[in-house]
Order: structure tokens, then sequence, then C-alpha cells
């Protein structure tokens, strides 16, 4: 094994964490302050990411695909 894979295989798996992180604190902090069961964080997540792919798929830039991603999950949870 090298040390590039290594280093990648860490960075990943630094980053899944975050992301579990970030979805697990948003659950969290709704069902303690609200007492409400509300799954809406992993669909935005996955919708999201959706999104974001397939705007990196028809464009090619990824950039592009995170803000366009941001834009029209913040527009959802506004509308919903």
């Amino acid at each position: 094994m090298s040390v590039t894979f290594i280093v990648f295989q860490l960075l990943n798996g630094i980053t899944f964490a975050a992301l579990l992180f970030l979805l697990a604190s948003g659950f969290t902090l709704i069902f303690g302050l609200m007492r409400v069961v509300s799954l809406t964080h992993g669909a935005f997540y996955l919708v999201g990411g959706y999104v974001g792919l397939s705007v990196i798929r028809a464009t090619g830039n990824f950039f592009l695909g995170i803000v366009v991603a941001a834009v029209v999950i913040g527009l959802l949870g506004l509308a919903i």
C-alpha cells in the first residue's frame, strides 16, 4: 500500500464522518428542542447530492454543482 492511498482513505473517512456529524447534529437539535421526530435532514441531504451530481454531469463544473445544489435545497426547504 502506498502512502498516498492511505492519506486519501484517511481524508475520505474524515469527510464522511463530518457529513454524518452534520446530519446527526441537525436531527438531535430538532428532536432535542422541539420534541419532533423529523427525518427530512437525510432526505434533503440525498436530494442535494442528486441535484449536485446532475449539475456536475451536465456542466462538468464541480463548484457550480455545489452552488446550485445549495440554492435548490435552500429553496426547497423554504417552500416546505
